[in-house]
């Protein structure tokens, strides 16, 4: 059993809209699916941002989606507010749960 087959399945599903956006914005920026598409995604960044990592695997996962999206900071610069310190508090929660597991 994966223990995070919650979180690699949104991630999977992030990917494949992902894709699925890239490909249509590739032909036409201005196609009206984009929308939907993108508000997909920013739904699923945060879904998988809030969704617990029981892996290394999972943690990985989850840290590629955090880097390429908004939630990382766009253009290098940090997110508006609290965010960024909520999303390393997640990750730090995620690494410290993965770490006492591997010691049981």
């Amino acid at each position: 059993m994966n223990d995070d087959i919650e979180l690699l399945s949104l991630v999977s599903c992030y990917d494949q809209t992902s894709d699925r956006w890239d490909s249509i914005a590739s032909q036409n920026e201005n196609d009206p699916r984009l929308e939907p598409l993108a508000e997909t995604c920013a739904q699923l960044e945060y879904r998988i941002t809030a969704t617990p990592a029981f892996t290394s695997a999972g943690l990985a996962a989850k840290q590629r989606i955090i880097e390429q999206t908004c939630l990382a900071g766009e253009g290098g610069n940090p997110p508006a507010g609290n965010v960024e310190d909520l999303v390393d508090a997640i990750l730090a929660l995620d690494a410290e749960r993965i770490k006492a597991k591997q010691r049981t």
